[in-house]
């Protein structure tokens, strides 16, 4: 019924599809449905999302998250998973949109990924709500948004950020921020490489121990 109802007002090319198994104890439940205005990204309803060596490239979203998207996360991991040329239409988070807490990224890979709306924040990936957030061992290059945050954007005053041996290269948006824009704190920032992006002081991005 869920999907059902996200699909009310789209034209369905088949009856909804359901498949659920259990596995260590873990119950799950999967339920989809294309439309004629399919996208191919990941919508994630389930708190404890992981996301592993996976390759998502030529993906996008009419609205947030333009591979994924997840709501209600609580730690959410993405390991060793590349994000080619994805992007956010209409919205924010170009590869990936986050709604949620505790959050670890390593060894990920943003490419060409972009927020393109008129308001469009965080290129490559967008945070919402209060959360602390690690990037380790990260490459970001050629992200792009037309409003705050080319490469990373967190949307919490209460967000806690920690950026660790990350690469940023040519990251670009269009008002402040080109590798982060942080509505929060910064943790620790330490051996990041920025190549052809220069500090950005518009958001108070320094390199420190």
């Amino acid at each position: 019924e869920f999907v059902e109802d996200l699909n009310k007002g789209k034209n369905s090319l088949h009856k909804v599809l359901s498949f659920e198994g259990t596995k260590d104890k873990i119950d799950v439940e999967i339920s989809m449905q294309y439309t004629d205005t399919y996208n191919e990204n990941i919508v994630s309803l389930w708190r404890y999302a992981k996301i592993n060596n996976s390759n998502m490239s030529d993906s996008y979203a009419i609205n947030d998250g333009g591979a994924v998207y997840i709501l209600d996360g609580v730690f959410t991991k993405i390991f060793q998973t590349t994000f080619d040329n994805c992007s956010a239409i209409n919205n924010d988070g170009g590869a990936v949109y986050i709604d949620g807490y505790g959050t670890t990224i390593n060894g990920a890979e943003f490419i060409d990924c972009s927020a393109s709306s008129q308001n469009g924040a965080g290129g490559a990936i967008y945070i919402n709500k209060e959360n602390h957030i690690t990037f380790t061992h990260c490459y970001f290059e050629n992200n792009r948004c037309t409003d705050e945050g080319g490469a990373i954007y967190l949307d919490s005053t209460k967000s806690h950020l920690t950026l660790e041996y990350n690469i940023f290269i040519n990251n670009k948006a269009n008002d402040k921020g080109n590798i982060v824009y942080n509505k929060g704190t910064y943790d620790k920032i330490h051996n990041n490489w920025y190549g052809s992006n220069s500090f950005d002081f518009s958001n108070e991005l320094v390199e420190y121990n």
